[in-house]
């Protein structure tokens, strides 16, 4: 074998060791993420079906597109995405999930949008750095 042909082997061989490792570290954050929701479900009074019909109370015709449970603002929240037909707005209800009270209800543009999920790529990515 030659020093090319050797080399060629070691880049392949690091490069497998890499991904492996980001897959790994990637699976761990998630898993984490997975046990502070159940975590922060256990504590909630306000089921997410409750505090979902809440939330769509709020916007007239919507659909939530996503939702979760998490801390902000000092509190345990579901929050919700919320969309409508005809907007490319999307409605972010934030649902107390001690009180089932609105906490804050903020419309987010498309580029408020990009702008979030921009932000949330760059800390996921510290979160997988091997």
């Amino acid at each position: 074998m030659n020093i090319k042909s050797s080399l060629r082997s070691l880049l392949i061989v690091s490069g497998s060791l890499v991904a492996l490792n980001a897959a790994h570290a990637g699976k761990d954050w998630k898993a984490k993420e997975a046990a502070e929701e159940a975590a922060l479900t256990k504590k909630a009074t306000i089921s997410e079906a409750t505090a979902r019909a809440t939330a769509l109370e709020k916007v007239s015709g919507g659909t939530v597109k996503s939702s979760e449970i998490e801390e902000e603002k000092g509190l345990i929240v579901w929050s919700y995405d919320i969309t409508t037909k005809g907007s490319k707005n999307i409605t972010e209800v934030l649902v107390n999930a001690m009180t089932g009270k609105i906490v804050e209800v903020q419309v987010e543009t498309p580029a408020d949008i990009a702008k979030e999920e921009k932000m949330d790529a760059a800390a996921a990515a510290k979160h997988h750095t091997p």
